[in-house]
């Protein structure tokens, strides 16, 4: 993928399963990348990934062939003007629950004069062969910005969300958004109320022309999910695939 693919492929409506990269592994993102996914998550919110780390699996992924994004931690700036400048082509940002969160997140994801991001993407040009006139001129509308949606209050406030016009797409957090919802008794994204908010939000992000992603815990969710709409699917962490697989590869060696 080139730089922009992915934007430009959200945006006319295509479904990309994203790969996930939760351990501090850059092999992880490549081993993904390299197995089919052609975008490939660092999450530095839930996982030891630190700046140096998710710089390595951005660049590491990008020259797998495959477009790099990263979740940086709650309200970090810093990690987000990072994670640009290593290469990502979006970033994820955590619990963006009002108008003024969505607004403080554009502004440290876009550059002047949309936003206040700080100049100094070496790592972009290095990796994706651009020049800095280039990524000057291209940066703002190649990049996508994605709040992530995964609470009671967020979801009160999705029209203010989404109304603002350099929120890119949508990420649902389903676990913590079921979590929000039942006043902390559930944490299954299966739940009734978890299914019926993933499907208002899809259909909420679709009627205001944006894209929507979400993580995905089991195969029949992914597919629900992809029926509703969302475009970003993940179906598991680096480390839940491995888990799966050695599970499948040991059940077939015992004869099941």
């Amino acid at each position: 993928m080139t730089f922009g693919d992915l934007r430009r492929r959200l945006e006319a409506g295509e479904v990309m399963p994203l790969g996930w990269v939760s351990s501090p592994e850059p092999i992880n993102g490549v081993v993904l990348a390299k197995a089919g996914f052609e975008v490939v998550c660092a999450d530095m919110q839930h996982a030891p990934i630190g700046s140096e780390t998710m710089a390595e699996i951005c660049s590491s992924v990008i020259a797998a062939g495959a477009a790099a994004i990263v979740r940086p931690p709650l309200f970090n700036a810093g990690a987000i003007g990072s994670a640009l400048d290593a290469g990502a082509e979006a970033v994820i940002a955590p619990m963006i629950n009002t108008a003024e969160d969505a607004e403080w997140f554009v502004k440290w994801s876009k550059f002047p004069p949309v936003g206040e991001r700080s100049w100094g993407p070496a790592g972009v040009v290095r990796n994706h062969g651009l020049t800095l006139p280039d990524y000057l001129e291209i940066g703002n509308r190649s990049v996508s910005s994605i709040a992530m949606i995964e609470t009671r209050e967020a979801m009160g406030n999705m029209t203010a969300i989404l109304g603002n016009p350099h929120i890119d797409g949508i990420f649902v957090g389903p676990n913590d958004l079921c979590v929000s919802l039942t006043g902390g008794e559930a944490v299954d994204p299966g739940t009734q109320i978890a299914m019926d908010a993933a499907t208002e939000i899809a259909k909420a992000v679709r009627d205001a022309g944006k894209f929507a992603g979400i993580f995905a815990v089991r195969e029949e969710l992914a597919l629900a999910y992809k029926e509703m709409g969302y475009q970003l699917i993940v179906p598991g962490n680096d480390i839940m695939l491995l888990d799966r697989g050695a599970k499948a590869a040991l059940s077939s060696l015992k004869g099941g």
